[in-house]
């Protein structure tokens, strides 16, 4: 519960927010943390690389954002935290699971550092056994001095912050938010500096809205000795939507080559710092086409979504709202990467 309190406090400090709806994923939800895109403990790929989501709140309301989230959210009513010790507990048994060195990296579909308990989810990941490089990505509005200093004792070992322009009313008009302070994100940069955190500026290239920003950045970056990691713009399902058109992935390559031989710094980052290696793959639970019969336990993220369970693994089903609790027949329509999406099975009629 004082997680839930504590969480509700950012909530609303740090962001004007209306809240609808809070679902706390605890153990006594019932809900388990492997299975959804959006929240809990994602394992692609079969790599040693950890995703965490812990929570869906961001408190910028970004023009481009690929997932629609903020406090203006069109499609989000409900959103979700992950209680801390239910976490650690299962970042315990996947360290078990796998027994190799293991990578994790904090993000969200909103912002991770809305979760309250960050630094002691990273103090506790620092204390499981294989749990190496610890990486964040953030929009750095919710840092302080207090804040990165305990990020960096608590054993943070990479941050990417998102950083679209250094213009004062440009960035608050990209990160959609009359709150956004450019001033104050530039000094937890300086602050940042002063850590053992590995820090990278992450500005995202819109063609045509930011591209000369995103050369500010770049030389900001080098009158700083901060690192500038470039990221591709693209247009998503669910996303905001943004008059700008999405480059082809050469065409991107081509503008970052460019970018990096006119400044004369690189601008992507070297992933061979990272030790990636496979590792044996979590068991596949359900296949595309399975009929299964799923306990649901909570709305899901979209209004028309709920999350339902079976088999030790949380699974998102479109096209049914949580009104009715009880149990539901579904289709598996979707599992890659250990995600699984469904439908309710359609009653045929008899006559």
């Amino acid at each position: 519960m004082k997680v839930l309190v504590s969480f509700i406090k950012v909530f609303y400090q740090s962001i004007y927010y209306k809240m609808s709806n809070i679902v706390n994923i605890t153990k006594e939800s019932g809900i388990p943390l492997l299975g959804l895109g959006f929240i809990g403990i994602i394992c692609r790929n079969n790599n040693n690389m950890i995703q965490i989501r812990t929570t869906t709140v961001c408190n910028m309301n970004c023009t481009f954002c690929s997932t629609d989230a903020g406090p203006f959210s069109k499609f989000h009513k409900t959103n979700f935290v992950v209680d801390l010790d239910y976490l650690l507990e299962y970042l315990q048994e996947l360290a078990n699971y796998f027994n190799t060195d293991l990578n994790v990296h904090l993000d969200s579909v909103g912002e991770p550092l809305a979760y309250p308990q960050l630094v002691e989810l990273i103090k506790g990941i620092r204390k499981i056994k294989n749990y190496k490089d610890i990486s964040i990505v953030t929009n750095g509005t919710l840092l302080n001095k207090k804040k990165i200093q305990d990020l960096d004792k608590a054993g943070l070992t990479r941050l990417n912050l998102s950083f679209h322009s250094i213009n004062v009313l440009k960035s608050k008009e990209l990160f959609g938010s009359k709150h956004y302070n450019i001033d104050a994100v530039i000094e937890n940069i300086k602050e940042l500096q002063k850590t053992n955190i590995d820090f990278y500026l992450a500005p995202v290239f819109i063609p045509s809205i930011n591209d000369k920003d995103i050369e500010e950045i770049i030389e900001f970056g080098k009158e700083q000795n901060c690192k500038v990691l470039l990221q591709k713009f693209e247009h998503y399902k669910h996303g905001r939507k943004v008059k700008a058109k999405e480059q082809s992935y050469s065409d991107f390559y081509k503008t970052l080559k460019n970018l990096e031989k006119k400044h004369k710094t690189k601008l992507r980052y070297d992933y061979s710092k990272l030790e990636t290696k496979k590792v044996k793959p979590l068991p596949i639970k359900f296949k595309k086409n399975d009929k299964v019969s799923v306990e649901i336990k909570s709305p899901g993220w979209f209004s028309n979504q709920s999350i339902g369970v079976a088999g030790n693994r949380a699974i998102t089903i479109l096209n049914h709202k949580a009104d009715v609790k009880g149990n539901l027949k579904v289709k598996i329509i979707e599992a890659k990467s250990n995600i699984y999406l469904a439908e309710p099975v359609k009653r045929r009629i008899r006559f």
